[in-house]
C-alpha cells in the first residue's frame, strides 16, 4: 500500500547514490573538517605576542596539533566512507536475489529494505553526533590556548558554529528514512470525515444529525 515501496525507494537512491561524487553525502562533516584542520594549521604558526610561560607554548602546541590531526581524520574518514560504503546500493544487490512472488515473500522483501534504510538512517545519526562534538571540543580547546585577541582564535571560535553544521545539514540517508516513515503513516493512519446520518423521527419521517465518520484500514 505504500508507495513508492521501500524496495522501490532503495533501487532509486542507489541509483542517486552511483552518481553522487566524493564531496556529496559528508558535505557538511567534511567542511567542518577542513575548517578544524585550517584552524589547527594556523594555531601552529601562531606567533605569541610577548613572552609566555613553557606550559602555555606547549598548550598551543598541543592544541594545535589536535586541531590538525581531528580534521584531517574527519577527511579521511568521510572519503573513505565515500568510497567504501554505499548502503543503498549493497541492499539494492541483496533485495534483487530475493524472490517477490507470493505475499509472503515480498512482505519479507520490504521488511528487509526497511531495514536497509533504517540502518543507514542510524549510522548517519551516529557520524552526526561523533562529528559534532568532537569537532567542536578541538575547537573550542584551540580557541582557549590560541594568543588573545588574535586572528586565530577568532576563526577558532567561529569553527565552533561550522562543527554544528551536521546537525542542520542532515544527511540524505536520515531524510529518506523519515520521509518513508511518513509515507507509512499516511496509510496506516485513520481517516475521519464529518457528515449526517438520516435517523427515524416518526412513522415514514427521518431527520438528518451531524456525525464524525472515521474510517481505519490496513
Amino acid at each position: 500500500m505504500v508507495t513508492p515501496r521501500a524496495s522501490e525507494r532503495v533501487e532509486m537512491e542507489a541509483k542517486k547514490e552511483s552518481d553522487s561524487g566524493m564531496f556529496s553525502t559528508h558535505l557538511p562533516i567534511q567542511v567542518s573538517g577542513a575548517f578544524t584542520m585550517t584552524n589547527g594549521l594556523l594555531l601552529m604558526m601562531a606567533k605569541n605576542e610577548g613572552p609566555v610561560s613553557l606550559d602555555r607554548e606547549a598548550s598551543k602546541k598541543y592544541a594545535a596539533l589536535t586541531g590538525l590531526g581531528v580534521g584531517a581524520g574527519w577527511l579521511a574518514t568521510t572519503i573513505l566512507l565515500s568510497q567504501y560504503y554505499n548502503p543503498y546500493g549493497s541492499a539494492n544487490k541483496e533485495l534483487s536475489g530475493m524472490p517477490k512472488g507470493s505475499s509472503r515473500e515480498q512482505l519479507a522483501r520490504e521488511r528487509m529494505a526497511e531495514e536497509s534504510i533504517d540502518r543507514a538512517a542510524a549510522i548517519g545519526r551516529r557520524l552526526t553526533w561523533l562529528s559534532v562534538i568532537s569537532q567542536a571540543g578541538t575547537s573550542a580547546y584551540m580557541t582557549i590556548n590560541a594568543p588573545k585577541s588574535s586572528l586565530v582564535q577568532m576563526t577558532s571560535a567561529a569553527s565552533i558554529v561550522v562543527a554544528l553544521a551536521p546537525l542542520i545539514f542532515k544527511y540524505r540517508w536520515q531524510r529518506v528514512a523519515n520521509e518513508q516513515e511518513d509515507y507509512k503513516k499516511k496509510i496506516y493512519g485513520p481517516v475521519a470525515s464529518l457528515g449526517y446520518f438520516n435517523i427515524p423521527s416518526g412513522p415514514q419521517q427521518t431527520s438528518l444529525l451531524p456525525g464524525l465518520l472515521v474510517s481505519w484500514r490496513y
